[in-house]
């Protein structure tokens, strides 16, 4: 199972904060500056929708949603939902 994993980078001496978003075989990832102007939430899910289109895993290629999960070190796992159930929170690109 492919899943993506997004985690939050503080800032460094000379760059911003950012996210980050891997998928779970390492073949790609991405980073992107934090928007301030959305949530903590709302940047994981900015930052997987990224990836997805990276990774080319949208639903215009039959991928199904994505739904997400906290891990305890702050980071977010995304995973495929099942088109059979009704998930808060899901995305779809």
């Amino acid at each position: 199972m492919q899943t993506i994993i997004t985690k939050y980078r503080g800032p460094a001496e000379f760059r911003g904060s950012k996210m980050q978003a891997e998928n779970s075989s390492k073949s790609k990832k991405i980073v992107i500056p934090y928007d301030h102007a959305l949530s903590i939430d709302e940047n994981h899910a900015q930052a997987a929708k990224m990836a997805r289109v990276a990774l080319e895993w949208t639903s215009d290629r039959g991928y199904p949603p994505m739904v997400a999960g906290s891990l305890p070190d702050g980071s977010t796992v995304w995973v495929f939902a099942s088109p059979y159930v009704a998930y808060p929170g899901k995305i779809d690109n």
